[in-house]
């Protein structure tokens, strides 16, 4: 009997931490940087470039966010049929907005 009490009361345990306060969010907090060239997200001090740019409407420049991401070779959405002012604006890549929290 207490050994069925254990492994329930263990069973309960696991599943409660996987359900709420154990899983990985994989969100990183991250800065908005918005001018004519573009919309970005600041991370470790490097700009990416954002190809769904959609995802950071209601978002100004400066704002801080928890975003989940990934590193695009290149971009076919929104981004690039942007406008590009006259400022040059240096960036290590493309990503894309998996989620923002």
């Amino acid at each position: 009997m207490k050994k069925t009490v254990l492994i329930f009361t263990v069973f309960v345990l696991i599943t409660i931490c996987t359900a709420f306060t154990c899983t990985k969010t994989n969100l990183y907090q991250v800065i908005v940087v918005k001018d004519c060239t573009g919309s970005y997200l600041k991370i470790n001090g490097k700009d990416y470039r954002v190809c769904n740019i959609e995802q950071l409407e209601g978002f100004a420049n400066g704002d801080i966010i928890h975003a989940k991401y990934r590193t695009l070779k290149e971009c076919s959405g929104k981004a690039v049929e942007v406008p590009v002012c006259m400022m040059y604006h240096q960036y290590e890549g493309w990503i894309q907005i998996i989620k923002i929290g």
